[in-house]
């Protein structure tokens, strides 16, 4: 965090080894970060190692209080394929805007774009790999895009 600017990450890997496995490795990781347009910052609570709710400076109102306003961008990337495991990839890159009008409220709106999908082989038993950028045949050949809405009252 730098005053209303935040950005975090997390990387996952695991193991399997065992009866069919030949010790194939599953990873994902996610980039995400956010600016408040209203200068709020988000609070991190050490103690249980979670962000706090976000106190808007002003909260909506008729008089011109606009709550807090939120900009937030991301990439999240999962590999399930490894040796005997095949259960395909995907990368997304995603854009979003948060309003708080209240520390209870959230609304939420977010674009999220399919930048590859790699999927688990076909009924001919080939396997469809895709390069950055190329489109998956699962999908007719399109990456799907979706938007988003979420409603939050945190009570």
């Amino acid at each position: 965090m730098y005053g209303p600017f935040s950005m975090q990450g997390e990387y996952i890997r695991t193991g399997l080894q065992g009866n069919g496995y030949k010790d194939e490795v599953l990873e994902g990781y996610y980039g995400y970060g956010s600016y408040f347009l209203t200068g709020e910052s988000r609070k991190y609570k050490a103690s249980t190692g979670a962000w706090d709710r976000i106190t808007p400076s002003r909260n909506f109102d008729m008089n011109g209080g606009w709550g807090a306003w939120e900009v937030a961008a991301g990439y999240d990337y999962l590999n399930l394929k490894d040796g005997t495991v095949n259960g395909g990839r995907a990368q997304t890159a995603k854009i979003g805007l948060n309003w708080y009008p209240n520390s209870h409220v959230r609304l939420m709106a977010n674009y999220v774009h399919v930048l590859n999908i790699d999927t688990a082989p076909t009924a001919s038993g080939t396997t469809v790999v895709n390069q950055p950028g190329a489109r998956s045949q699962a999908f007719n050949n399109t990456n799907p895009d979706m938007l988003q809405f979420r409603a939050q009252v945190d009570f």
